[in-house]
Formats: C-alpha cells, structure tokens, sequence
C-alpha cells in the first residue's frame, strides 16, 4: 500500500515504508511504500519480462524487498523489508530524467481511515512485524485495498513522462493534463481491450462519460539536446 511515505523531517517517526502488519482475523498481510515499489513491475515493460505467481509469492515472502531507495534512520530500524541485498530492477529510466505517473489515481479514498497508522512501538519486536489481533474488513473495505494494490502495480496504470527539469513546460503537473490522460487511455483500451477492461473491473474503475477535454495549448519543448 502506497500510504504513510511522506512526512516532513521532524515527523519522520510518523514514516511506515517497508513496515508490514498481518492482521489475523483476515489472514492478511499489508506493507507500504512509495512510488519507488512500482518500478519493480513497470520495468517489465521496458524489458519484455513477467511475473509468475511463483515469483510474486518468493518477492513479497522474504524481507529483501525495495520499498523505497532512500529510507530514514527511523525507518530502518523497524521496518521488515530490508533494501539492502533486495532484488531491484537495471532499469535506469529514473535517474535519465524520466519520472513515473499513474493513468487512474492510487489514492482513490481515504486509506488511512481503512488502516490507521499506530504508535511504531507496535512494530517493535523479533519479527519487525506489527500483529493485529482484531480488525475485521469489512467486504467494501477488502475491495478497496485490493483495487488499491492493483491500481499501483498494474503495468497498464503507469507510463513514463519527462521530469520537469528536463522540459519547458508551464503547467502543474504534467502527469494530471487531462488531454494527456485521455490520449494515454485511449491507446491502451485500442492495444489491449480485454487485459485493460479486467484491470477496470478489479481496480474499481468507473465508467466516466467524460466531456470532450479541451486542449490547453501547453507548449512542451526538451530544454536541450539530452
């Protein structure tokens, strides 16, 4: 889960990334991270590669797992996946200047109501693991956080833009351009029509009858050569 990734420096003890709960009622286990997670699976794109269930259930079983490139001392310290010795992917498309954004939002409720981030004493013990011996989900509730995990690792969810520093570009956020969005939907529900209206469906993805998007006429322009 995409959840408790940022806080600013002096709440750094408020940070979850790489923390895992298991919540026994369910048989459930949950970790979190941030976007850097993504590229594990948005990799296999830029080299042809793919998963088997096999080799999700070896990643997320053992504690060697990039939750986040760059973790706090607090994190650290209590968190159960562990960057160091973790598989990561060669791919260099971060550090070359390009950045990764979601076609439909991640965030798309209020996770933090769902699960509530404790005191980290809880996650103090052998297995760096937070234990909780109570919390039931209800069936909404189970949808949301599965349509959550799907809509961040689902290749189809995330493509690849310029970051700005790289650009002339004099909107917000590129990612967010409405007109960009459509165009990239557009191409994915024409290439892959079945794969794209299954991860709809798991993702909690509604149909939108979207007004015709009006350009904004937003020059974009490579900064140089690079």
């Amino acid at each position: 889960m995409r959840n408790y990734n940022t806080a600013s420096k002096d709440n750094y003890h408020n940070l979850r990334r790489g923390f895992k709960i298991y919540f026994e009622k369910e048989n459930l286990n949950i970790a979190f991270c941030d976007n850097t997670f993504v590229m594990l699976f948005n990799a296999m794109k830029l080299f042809d590669l793919s998963y088997s269930m096999e080799n999700l259930k070896n990643l997320f079983n053992q504690n060697k797992l990039i939750c986040a490139f760059i973790t706090t001392k607090e994190e650290r310290e209590l968190s159960f996946y562990k960057n160091a010795g973790a598989i990561i992917t060669n791919s260099k498309f971060n550090a070359n200047g390009w950045q990764l954004s979601h076609l439909h939002t991640v965030n798309f409720c209020n996770f933090s109501e769902i699960i509530v981030n404790s005191d980290r004493n809880d996650w103090s013990n052998d297995h760096n693991t937070r234990i909780d011996l109570n919390t039931e989900f209800d069936d909404e509730s189970i949808k949301k956080i599965k349509a959550h995990f799907v809509r961040l690792i689902h290749p189809l969810n995330s493509f690849l833009i310029p970051k700005n520093k790289l650009i002339k570009y004099f909107g917000k956020r590129l990612g967010e351009e409405q007109e960009l969005l459509q165009h990239v939907e557009n191409y994915i529900s024409k290439e892959f029509p079945k794969i794209y209206d299954e991860f709809k469906d798991m993702a909690m993805i509604k149909e939108v009858n979207n007004p015709n998007i009006i350009s904004n006429n937003i020059q974009i322009n490579w900064k140089n050569k690079k």
